[in-house]
């Protein structure tokens, strides 16, 4: 979002959910932005902010701002075609279990809000990737994190699920030839802050799923 201070402020209240952690017994606050670059000109402060995109229509209807689109061709899934997807993982990794939750958060990730599964720590969001990747087999993706550990580990689980054709190589530049390319968070603010030719032509170009983790 390129917008006016005002309305990255109103975009950040309106992305930040309040939650009653009832082990705790607190209040705890989940935020869907993230700050890419912040800066102050002549004391007037610009303010890049990233947050899933499926959100962008509810964001314009309610703040009147424009968005540039890039052309997407939709395909519905159904469950049938996800849970052959969830078949032919299994038989290559047994330990693979797959819930009908998961089947539920892979089909709303592939048709309808597209971009934003909010699961608590082991609940399985690394499988629901992987079968949204390996539905997407023909799809080029980009998955961002921002710590390089768990990109391992996500590297890992997808070559566990018969996904071979993946870029990731902990500070080497990527293979934009693969069919998924795994970049650390900081590395892709860093190429499109300094406007790097290969990386925008990806982007444009040949993406068609983004992921970001967090």
């Amino acid at each position: 979002i390129n917008e006016p201070l005002a309305i990255v402020n109103k975009v950040k209240e309106l992305l930040t959910k309040e939650d009653y952690d009832y082990q705790t017994k607190e209040k705890k606050f989940a935020t869907y932005w993230q700050t890419v670059s912040k800066i102050e000109i002549e004391n007037i402060i610009y303010e890049t902010i990233r947050f899933p995109g499926g959100l962008s229509s509810w964001l314009s209807n309610i703040l009147s701002i424009g968005i540039e689109y890039k052309p997407w061709y939709e395909y519905e899934y159904d469950e049938d075609e996800v849970k052959i997807v969830c078949e032919k993982i299994e038989k290559i990794n047994s330990k693979f279990e797959t819930r009908d939750y998961q089947i539920e958060a892979a089909l709303a990730s592939l048709n309808n809000f597209r971009s934003l599964i909010y699961s608590g720590v082991g609940t399985g969001k690394s499988s629901i990737m992987s079968i949204v990747c390996k539905v997407l087999n023909n799809s080029k993706i980009l998955i961002l994190n921002n710590n390089n550990f768990i990109l391992q580990q996500i590297y890992d689980r997808l070559k566990s699920v018969g996904l071979n054709s993946i870029s990731w190589e902990k500070g080497e530049e990527p293979d934009y030839t693969k069919q998924i390319v795994i970049l650390n968070t900081a590395g892709s603010d860093s190429r499109l802050n300094r406007q790097d030719e290969k990386y925008l032509n990806f982007l444009k170009n040949d993406v068609n799923t983004i992921i970001y983790d967090e």
